[in-house]
């Protein structure tokens, strides 16, 4: 997998292998989930190791089939502003979901890189209505609200993670849009 989003899907499917396989519990849920206190006392790696721990098989596949749904047409969309694009909206996603979390589950353990996903729902959402293209024109908004209803419904969902992930992907993707267009305009991959 030579694709940013690919070696995110691998490096997350092998940390959840590692997880469940070799590391005896409490293992690395204990060590790399995003917890406020952690962080405040200098653990701050916890801000991106949570991206890629996951609590269970189901949440570690609706997280990577995500990932490998939306994630290659946008990273060949955004690599148009150069190869940094990509894993910049990705991993500041992923921060800005931290940060979320940070916010509004300050005490309760996060793990997942659901804040990645949404962060490319947001700028899946803002780069195309910014390149003239419609404010849907990767067609996930339908994608994006029922995403949203199911945060605010499920239990155990980390509401922070979620919406800081989306407001960083649509700040991030706001600012790679002007950078996409070649010299002629043309937007196709």
């Amino acid at each position: 997998m030579r694709t940013f989003h690919g070696k995110m899907l691998a490096a997350c499917v092998a940390v959840f292998a590692a997880q469940t396989l070799l590391v005896p519990k409490p293992g690395l849920i204990e060590i790399g989930a995003l917890y406020g206190p952690d962080v405040v006392a200098g653990q701050w790696w916890r801000i991106f190791s949570a991206g890629f721990l996951h609590a269970n098989p189901m949440h570690l596949g609706l997280n990577m089939l995500s990932l490998y749904i939306l994630g290659r047409p946008l990273e060949i969309l955004v690599d148009r502003a150069g190869r940094w694009a990509f894993p910049a909206l990705y991993l500041g996603s992923l921060a800005g979901g931290s940060l979320g979390a940070l916010i509004l589950d300050y005490d309760v353990p996060v793990v997942g890189a659901s804040g990645a996903i949404f962060g490319l729902l947001g700028a899946a959402i803002v780069i195309p209505q910014r390149l003239g293209m419609g404010w849907n024109g990767f067609g996930v908004a339908p994608w994006l609200v029922m995403n949203l209803v199911f945060t605010f419904i499920q239990p155990g969902i980390s509401v922070g993670g979620h919406l800081g992930g989306l407001v960083a992907g649509l700040g991030i993707g706001a600012v790679l849009a002007p950078l996409l267009r070649n010299r002629e305009g043309d937007l196709t991959p």
